[in-house]
């Protein structure tokens, strides 16, 4: 099929709508192929889509697909180093942590990291600080090698003004429930990482050595 070939050879996402195909002889039976690849940008199938209304494919639904597409070859073939790590939750937040910063890159797509660091344990603030997650946020709670609490908060589609305005509510809400006290009071150090076009290694370099996790607790 002449769309399947063209995705395999673009490595991309293509439809009936691209020159390449217009010009072919052989018309395709598909509408539009998307290429369905891991983190590491490995094959692990194709999208074929034979039914597409026209009115729909526009640049943007298209993108959307591409981008849809990345966490459905996540779901089917997962990165073998983040299925070395014993926790679920940890190997969850792996993925999704690599393919943030893997949108960050392809699609431009804002997303931060924000880790609370609890010398003192106080399971009053950690259940605050839990249930205040967003709807598309995700948590990892671990011991990192000083032996304190770490929340690690992945904040998706999140620009640093979104970030300014999450540790503001996230402040409010410790102001409200502890009168008189805020994060710092509390023996709580915040850090915070924009994903942002960032290299693996500063990312690594954040959650390793600032937040003090190692590669047993989360995988980068």
């Amino acid at each position: 099929d002449v769309l399947l070939k063209a995705c395999l050879e673009a490595k991309r996402t293509v439809s009936i709508r691209d020159e390449l195909l217009d010009k072919g002889e052989n018309p395709s039976q598909l509408q539009v192929c998307v290429p369905l690849l891991d983190t590491e940008q490995n094959w692990v199938g194709i999208l074929a889509i034979a039914q597409l209304p026209f009115f729909a494919m526009t640049e943007q639904t298209l993108n959307l697909l591409t981008l849809i597409s990345g966490y459905i070859a996540d779901a089917l073939h997962a990165n073998k180093a983040v299925m070395q790590l014993q926790d679920s939750h940890a190997q969850y937040f792996s993925q999704q942590l690599q393919r943030a910063v893997l949108n960050t890159h392809k699609y431009k797509l804002s997303a931060a990291l924000c880790a609370f660091e609890m010398t003192n344990e106080n399971s009053e603030l950690q259940m605050l600080l839990e249930h205040s997650q967003r709807g598309l946020d995700l948590q990892l709670e671990v011991i990192n090698n000083r032996g304190s609490h770490v929340l690690l908060v992945l904040l998706p589609l999140t620009r640093p003004t979104g970030v300014l305005s999450y540790l503001e509510r996230i402040n409010a809400l410790v102001e409200q429930q502890f009168p008189d006290m805020n994060l710092a009071r509390l023996a709580v150090t915040v850090r915070t990482f924009q994903l942002d076009q960032a290299q693996s290694a500063a990312v690594r370099q954040f959650v390793y050595q600032e937040c003090g996790l190692n590669e047993q607790q989360l995988v980068v």
